[in-house]
């Protein structure tokens, strides 16, 4: 059985293998700051756990060991933060639609929708009954990108002729943007 490796000695294998470490932490982590945090919080670790290093064993792979681990402990802890929603319709993630849609009527939708020029409307109907962007792309033979192209200019599109629906009774709308795509973007 090995002796533990002493206090001294760690310390100097850390200065060694502290370059090799943060160039591993950059591979983990998506942000600089974020590596440099985890190469530092992987330093604290390897510096409380000197006694479990085991002198002439691979103290870079045994700090790594600690690395990765820290880095996984903080995945599992971010996908918790943040859980992932399932495709859900607007309505069903606000308790009530915005203002201005209560001046609207469903037909509304529809007429605007058949007044956009051919390969938008078609693309804005194909994902209105919530086919994927690749099935849309193969039914109407264009890459996908051109899908999520038409799509964005056929939303854009639709809020330009509900803006003048609602102009036409009267109603005022400061800008496009400020009307919500609760139907087309939900799809999306």
């Amino acid at each position: 059985m090995s002796l533990p490796m002493v206090a001294p000695d760690i310390n100097a294998e850390l200065l060694a293998c502290y370059e090799r470490l943060m160039v591993q932490a950059l591979k983990l982590e998506s942000s600089a700051p974020a590596a440099f945090d985890l190469l530092q919080d992987t330093c604290e670790r390897v510096m409380r756990s000197r006694e479990r290093f085991v002198a002439g064993t691979n103290f870079f792979q045994w700090s790594y060991r600690i690395m990765f681990n820290l880095f996984i402990d903080r995945y599992r802890h971010r996908s918790k933060e943040r859980p992932l929603m399932a495709e859900e319709s607007y309505a069903a993630t606000c308790e009530e639609p915005p203002a201005i849609w209560r001046f609207l009527e469903p037909d509304d939708l529809l007429v605007a929708l058949q007044r956009l020029p051919e390969p938008f409307r078609t693309t804005a109907e194909l994902r209105f009954r919530g086919v994927h962007y690749r099935e849309i792309a193969r039914t109407t033979g264009v890459p996908i990108q051109t899908v999520g192209s038409r799509l964005s200019r056929a939303r854009l599109e639709l809020k330009s002729l509900l803006v003048d629906v609602l102009a036409e009774r009267g109603i005022y709308v400061p800008a496009i943007a400020n009307l919500p795509e609760p139907l087309l973007a939900a799809a999306s």
